[in-house]
């Protein structure tokens, strides 16, 4: 009887959810490199390399700063959560491989997902080529984009019935012990 009460109200609890999107892209950071001078040893890319990793990492932090984000919610023309903590969360940022950023998020529309998270792009790839910059004012690095995807959030019912039947479980065996432990001291 437990199992189908839990299955029942997980059930309800996502029906009753208003429906989310989620969506994601991938920022790729690149630096641009000049053509050597003569003499110069390149070490097959190999400082590149190292410096798109360590600039990714740069990116990657910024993207977890609530500053960072309400920079991007301004950009979007979007009012931002005014909760530090939510600010900060707003994005899931993992760094894929070495010079690549996944940004993924959730949002209450579609359209909503898809402002935010170009205009995460917008503001990055500005930010990027602005800071770093030669003795002519030519950027260093840049950041390819990739296409913003974005789908509606749907949660897998075969994890929530596993879940569900867990939880269960639980219940009726605390409430076993329980009416076993009163039957006792009766």
């Amino acid at each position: 009887m437990s199992v189908l009460v839990v299955i029942v109200a997980l059930i309800l609890v996502d029906k009753l959810q208003s429906q989310e999107y989620e969506g994601t892209t991938t920022l790729v950071v690149k630096q641009i490199v000049l053509p050597s001078t003569e003499g110069d040893y390149g070490y097959d890319g190999y400082y590149a390399v190292m410096a798109n990793q360590s600039f990714a990492d740069t990116i990657e932090g910024w993207l977890k700063s609530p500053e960072m984000v309400a920079e991007i919610y301004e950009q979007a023309k979007i009012d931002y959560p005014k909760n530090m903590s939510t600010l900060q969360a707003r994005f899931d940022v993992d760094k894929v491989v070495s010079q690549s950023i996944a940004m993924k998020m959730k949002a209450g529309s579609k359209e909503e997902a898809e402002l935010l998270l170009k205009s995460a792009q917008t503001v990055v790839k500005e930010r990027v080529e602005t800071m770093l910059v030669d003795k002519e004012g030519k950027p260093l690095f840049t950041v390819i984009n990739t296409p913003v995807l974005v789908l509606p959030y749907a949660i897998d019912y075969r994890v929530q019935f596993g879940v569900g039947i867990m939880g269960a479980l639980c219940v009726g065996v605390f409430l076993v012990y329980l009416l076993e432990a009163i039957a006792k001291e009766d």
